[in-house]
């Protein structure tokens, strides 16, 4: 975990200090539940530890001259998580609920910059388009609203291409209750 959250703090800096206030997020995805820092509480402390790291680095470079203050704001800015509702699922085949699935998110939710939405049934990585699985998916999106959310949300639906040679787009849309679906 100090390793991660060095190494993270050093890509964040490195960006930057090359690109200034349009330096890219250096977002860290939920992978597989079994896989380390993947779940929210190890990854919440992850993103923490390395906005600290970050926060200090930035104020204690001579060169950048930032208050304690500013450097907090830019290390809570530039550092955060990709949360992939999908893989989270995934903690279903070892005996979790929908509820447990949501309460994933919620833990997390103040940290996300960016969203996968995807569906499964808890098994494996499918890629379903919204809607054709059992994810959680609303419920974690207001979860994660709930905390100011105002990054990106992507439609992960590349298996769903590939299984059923189809755009995914069409059942996303319905899957997620859009006004735009009649």
């Amino acid at each position: 975990m100090e390793q991660a959250a060095e190494t993270f703090s050093n890509v964040a800096l490195h960006a930057y200090k090359k690109h200034g206030k349009k330096a890219p997020l250096v977002v860290i995805e939920n992978v597989y539940p079994e896989w380390t820092l993947s779940r929210a509480d190890s990854l919440k402390g992850l993103v923490e530890s390395a906005k600290k790291k970050l926060a200090e680095k930035l104020k204690s470079d001579k060169k950048l001259n930032l208050s304690e203050k500013n450097a907090k704001e830019l290390a809570e800015k530039n550092l955060g998580v990709t949360w992939d509702v999908g893989h989270i699922n995934q903690l279903r085949k070892y005996g979790f609920t929908k509820e447990d699935i949501v309460k994933e998110s919620k833990k997390i939710a103040k940290h996300v910059k960016h969203l996968h939405l995807t569906d499964n049934f808890g098994y494996s990585d499918s890629h379903l388009s919204p809607g054709m699985g059992n994810v959680p998916i609303k419920e974690q999106i207001e979860e994660i609203a709930k905390a100011g959310f105002k990054g990106k949300a992507v439609i992960e639906g590349g298996g769903m291409f590939q299984q059923f040679q189809t755009n995914p787009i069409p059942y996303a849309v319905e899957g997620l209750d859009s006004p735009f679906y009649s």
